[in-house]
């Protein structure tokens, strides 16, 4: 219940959806009272909601944290969301359960082994995939901006230890800098 949690709560509840969520630590009363959200251990959360949308970071206890056990305890009508990253979500076990029909759907916009994603899920007329837009914000893009700017500036200046992809193209004599010419 971060502030990507927070802002999915504030719009499901304007559609008159009923808000519960799981949280390493509970928000304060007055945010609860405010989403009108109600907080619950993961398995009831997982057995109860009709959505299931994942907003955690990647972390040794987020790692793997939906898998197989946990999918199945979602109801066969229910939807799981992962717009956090691949690693905690179980691809395969998500790929069986949604084969089996013991889940309704996924949307998936992160991947476990990125950027591939199974052909499996794409042929699945029950799955929403999309590339990860999670840095799709004006101020992320501005400051993406401005450090490539300040990269390419660097490479022009013949600053070394700027990110390359294949750094052996910067030593390789390929590439060389007018001298400007002192008349």
């Amino acid at each position: 219940m971060g502030a990507i949690g927070r802002a999915l709560a504030r719009r499901a509840s304007a559609f008159g959806m009923n808000i519960i969520y799981h949280n390493r630590n509970r928000v304060s009363e007055e945010t609860e009272e405010k989403l009108e959200a109600r907080f619950t251990d993961l398995e009831n959360l997982l057995r109860n909601a009709d959505f299931v949308s994942l907003h955690v970071p990647l972390t040794p206890e987020t790692d793997g944290m939906i898998g197989l056990s946990e999918l199945k305890l979602m109801k066969t009508s229910a939807f799981l969301i992962n717009t956090a990253r691949g690693a905690v979500l179980n691809q395969t076990a998500l790929i069986e359960v949604l084969k089996n029909k013991e889940i309704a759907g996924a949307g998936l916009d992160v991947y476990q082994n990125e950027p591939e994603v199974p052909a499996e899920l794409l042929e699945m007329n029950n799955v929403v995939v999309s590339p990860h837009v999670g840095s799709a914000t004006r101020e992320t893009r501005e400051i993406m901006s401005k450090q490539v700017v300040g990269i390419i500036d660097d490479f022009f200046q013949g600053m070394t230890g700027i990110p390359v992809v294949n750094p052996m193209v910067l030593s390789s004599g390929q590439y060389r800098f007018k001298q400007e010419s002192s008349s």
